[in-house]
Order: C-alpha cells, then structure tokens, then sequence
C-alpha cells in the first residue's frame, strides 16, 4: 500500500516538473475566464485518471491526453475515487456527499446527512463502503 503511494506521489511530481499538471488546473479557468480556487484532487488507482474539484466545478481527466472526460456540475472540497477507478465520491460544501460514474459524469447515489461542509472522503478497501468526515466533527459510513 506505501509503495502505491509513493508511486503516485512520483507521478504527480514528475506531472508537476514537466508541466503536464497545470493544464489539467487551468482547464475550467480557460473555459469560464473567472477566477477558480483548486480544493481537492485524486488520482484514479489504474493511473489513467486525474480529478479536481474546485470553486467551478469537479472535473476527470484522462491522464495521458488531458482530455476531460466528465466534469460534475458541483463544487467538491474533497473526492476520492473507487479502487477499481468506476466511481468517484465527492464531499460539498453544504454536507452532502455524492458517488458519480467517473467516465459518464453520472449521479449514482446522494448521501445528505452532514450539517458542515465534508472535508475528508474515502472508500474502503473493497469500494463497498464511504466514509465522509465533515466540519460537523461526525464521520460517517455509508453502503455503496
């Protein structure tokens, strides 16, 4: 598990050093000529994706194009995606969490239940399972 990590944690650097990573920050910004302030992102386990969630909006990337494959019409301060890279989670501001298809950009399911705006987002090892952590100090588990 460290050694996934420290893998993906190279890849970014190495993204970051060649410039390959800031397109994929300023995509949104191009498109609505604003202001955009980064919160979150996540690479995808496979290696073929790249999330962000932002003031504008969440967005997937595919890594080696930069092409963006589905933009979710949300402001995520955190997501995550599935260990098989299908789904992506993301945490609102307003307390909602919410699972996305993460090609398709489809809604899958809405999980209110937080009062404070979700700052942490995970699934469990076998993706079954959603844990959520908010500013309402609760952490919760939910069924996927």
């Amino acid at each position: 598990m460290i050694r996934f990590h420290v893998s993906m944690i190279v890849l970014f650097m190495l993204m970051v050093v060649s410039g390959i990573l800031v397109p994929f920050f300023l995509h949104i910004h191009r498109e609505a000529h604003t202001h955009e302030t980064v919160w979150a992102i996540d690479f995808s386990p496979d290696g073929k994706l790249m999330a962000r969630g932002s003031s504008l909006g969440a967005a997937v990337f595919e890594i080696c194009t930069q092409r963006l494959i589905s933009k979710l019409d949300i402001q995520a301060g955190c997501l995550a995606f599935s260990k098989d890279s299908r789904m992506i989670a993301t945490g609102e501001l307003h307390g909602s969490v919410k699972v996305w298809d993460a090609v398709t950009g489809l809604l899958l399911d809405d999980l209110p239940g937080h009062s404070g705006w979700v700052r942490s987002i995970a699934f469990s090892p076998d993706s079954t399972r959603l844990y959520s952590a908010s500013r309402d100090g609760m952490i919760k588990e939910w069924q996927v």
